[in-house]
């Protein structure tokens, strides 16, 4: 995932990415891809944030693959984008669920 391999190396200290799934209070980094029928496209991060309390957003990876950490509050999402994020399985797949967005 664009989350791992840009994450492990620098927080490979403060963030245990390798912990189990069967943990659920596990931290891990996560790839949400924005697409045209997601709920977020054409939001801005700050929205994301807002209403996804349990995810902490981290970078975006834009659709030519440069790079935002920390990306701007206000930047509009876009299709293509890739925002990475930190949380658990759960605040994941609840906002995947909540913002009508579709794995890869």
């Amino acid at each position: 995932s664009v989350a791992r391999s840009i994450l492990n190396p620098v927080s490979e200290n403060r963030v245990d990415l390798t912990s189990e799934r069967d943990d659920p209070d596990a931290i891990h980094p996560f790839d949400l891809f924005i697409h045209m029928d997601s709920d977020l496209h054409q939001k801005e991060i700050a929205e994301v944030q807002a209403q996804q309390q349990d995810l902490i957003v981290v970078g975006l990876q834009r659709l030519d693959k440069s790079l935002d950490f920390p990306p701007n509050k206000n930047h509009v999402l876009e299709h293509g984008d890739c925002l990475i994020v930190l949380g658990t399985y759960e605040s994941l797949r609840k906002a995947k669920e909540h913002f009508n967005i579709k794995d890869r």
